[in-house]
């Protein structure tokens, strides 16, 4: 049988639910670390983080809403280039950055304001355990909890509420019910010559969009082929509605104080393909 007939049944199969966890392979994989850091540090965009317009729209809210005293500890989980861990700063309170990627945590310790501020960057899986706290402030922005199994969210939320302060608060955003509601599964087929996110190689991009409606789960698997062989990677997102998500945080011995439309504090609209929600430790 012709290999590449296998080959192309083989990629467009659905994968089984979470059949690959999130891990870290391609937040450290060099080429595709680097061009993440761009897009990060590009500030125009919404591709890796947050543009620099909606980041300091959204760290003046959180300031303001939560009114915490200059001193207080605050981490921010999964913290890129470090453009929140920099708002927070300025703000005169105690600084964390985690992240998994070496790449993004090296860029940002060697910015002035880490210097200048004190920022306190930590390299490492926040699955695994989070350094340092109590922390009076803890935010996981831009859907990072979305991209795990159930077993993980679970171990995640514990490890933020051990390092929680009590009272302290939780800030996180993630994809919506509404959002998933809009899907529909797809494929695609795209050729680069260029330096692209997945390789330096001029290559094959297989993109597809499978959804898992009993979970509100859906998955975007990208196939690269090139002349030197073939990588799959899979994004996994779990979606929320106010009721799911409170109930997952409730499990974890944290309270919904609060529900937003996003981390910028827009009223909260059924509508709306994003959900922010300010939890707190009980």
């Amino acid at each position: 049988m012709n290999p590449s007939y296998n080959n192309l049944q083989q990629w467009l199969q659905k994968p089984a639910l979470f059949e690959s966890p999130v891990v870290d392979y391609i937040w450290n994989d060099p080429w595709i670390a680097s061009k993440m850091l761009e897009q990060q540090t590009d500030g125009a965009n919404n591709l890796v983080s947050r543009n620099t317009s909606f980041t300091e729209k959204s760290a003046s809210w959180m300031i303001k809403y939560l009114e915490l005293q200059p001193g207080s500890e605050v981490c921010d989980l999964g913290c890129g280039a470090g453009h929140y861990t920099k708002a927070f700063a300025q703000k005169k309170y105690q600084v964390t950055g985690v992240d998994i990627s070496t790449c993004a945590i090296g860029y940002a310790s060697e910015q002035e304001s880490a210097k200048q501020y004190g920022i306190r960057y930590q390299c490492c899986d926040y699955l695994k355990g989070i350094p340092g706290g109590p922390f009076n402030l803890i935010t996981l922005l831009y859907y990072d909890y979305c991209a795990f199994s159930p077993e993980q969210r679970k171990q995640l939320l514990q490890n933020i509420r051990d390092k929680l302060a009590y009272k302290g608060t939780l800030i996180m955003d993630v994809l919506s019910d509404a959002r998933f509601r809009s899907l529909t599964e797809s494929s695609s087929l795209k050729f680069s010559e260029t330096d692209g996110l997945w390789s330096p190689l001029p290559h094959f991009n297989l993109k597809m969009l499978f959804t898992y409606p009993q979970e509100m789960v859906f998955l975007d698997k990208n196939v690269i082929v090139t002349d030197a062989g073939n990588k799959e990677y899979l994004s996994w997102y779990c979606c929320f509605s106010p009721e799911t998500i409170a109930g997952e945080l409730q499990n974890a011995g944290l309270r919904v104080r609060s529900v937003f439309s996003d981390i910028a504090g827009t009223p909260y609209s059924p509508d709306s393909h994003e959900i922010a929600v300010v939890a707190e430790h009980l």
